[in-house]
């Protein structure tokens, strides 16, 4: 037999056997499963188990795996509109943190975990606020989000969801309700300056009544003031001031009468 012939006859064999090792290989697929995530291992559409971190080789026509991330994670809820209980009408927006802690319960027992996720947040935030007074929810608003934690985190675990915090973040309110409380503010700054403008009045008064009784029991106080004021003055020419001093000595004059002693004025 030629080599010609021979090399007919394999020839077709090798593409056979390397177009079947192509087609097994492409039926053949590498999964990665990263430490921050689980791996949910599937046979013929039946879930098998959850798969650790690490790679995985499956059989694509009758296996699948479906990564999921347990990492925490943040989620907005904006734009509720809710009614309160004095029917002003409000909206708000929280802040939540989660992370899957049961990926088997996420995946297999709920059609979509992160719309049910927001769901269950958003009626908590609509159900508590609702029986609620603005004033109320404005006073209370940082510890509402402990509220709406506790009212959404038993309904989120059934689904295999770690709800850890729930914080309002933004309280939109109607143009005139939010002047209204304007004018509130502003009048109660207004009330606080004005009897602060008060008490510093009484307060000054007082200091000058007790300036005058002391006064009033130390005349000599009266000059030693002047003359602390007049040593105070620098430059210009000092004024001249006569000071009465009580209590004086009257004096003898030659013809035997007395006479009070003069008072000499004081320059400076």
């Amino acid at each position: 037999m030629r080599e010609r012939d021979i090399a007919i006859i394999i020839t077709p064999i090798i593409l056979f056997f390397l177009l079947l090792y192509l087609a097994i290989k492409k039926r053949f697929a590498r999964i990665i499963v990263n430490e921050y995530q689980s791996g949910l291992l599937y046979k013929e559409g039946k879930f098998i188990e959850v798969l650790p971190a690490g790679a995985y080789w499956i059989w694509t026509p009758t296996q699948s795996i479906t990564v999921v991330d347990r990492r925490n994670a943040t989620l907005t809820v904006s734009g509720q509109e809710v009614v309160t209980a004095d029917n002003i009408g409000v909206k708000l927006s929280c802040l939540l943190m989660y992370k899957v802690v049961d990926p088997a319960k996420a995946i297999n027992e709920s059609q979509g975990w992160y719309q049910e996720l927001y769901a269950h947040v958003q009626i908590a935030v609509r159900d508590q606020l609702s029986t609620m007074k603005l004033d109320e929810i404005l006073q209370a608003r940082s510890s509402l989000g402990d509220k709406l934690l506790e009212d959404a985190k038993p309904k989120v675990a059934k689904i295999g969801i770690e709800l850890s915090m729930v914080q309002l973040k933004d309280i939109i309110m109607p143009a005139e309700i939010r002047k209204i409380y304007g004018d509130i503010v502003r009048a109660q700054k207004e009330g606080q300056a004005a009897l602060e403008r008060a008490r510093s009045e009484q307060a000054a008064l007082r200091s000058l009544a007790n300036a005058a009784r002391l006064l009033d029991d130390n005349p000599a106080l009266m000059n030693l003031r002047i003359l602390q004021s007049l040593a105070s003055q620098s430059g210009g020419t000092a004024p001249t001031v006569v000071l009465g001093v009580p209590g004086m000595v009257p004096l003898k004059d030659n013809g035997g009468g007395t006479k009070p002693a003069s008072t000499a004025p004081i320059t400076e």
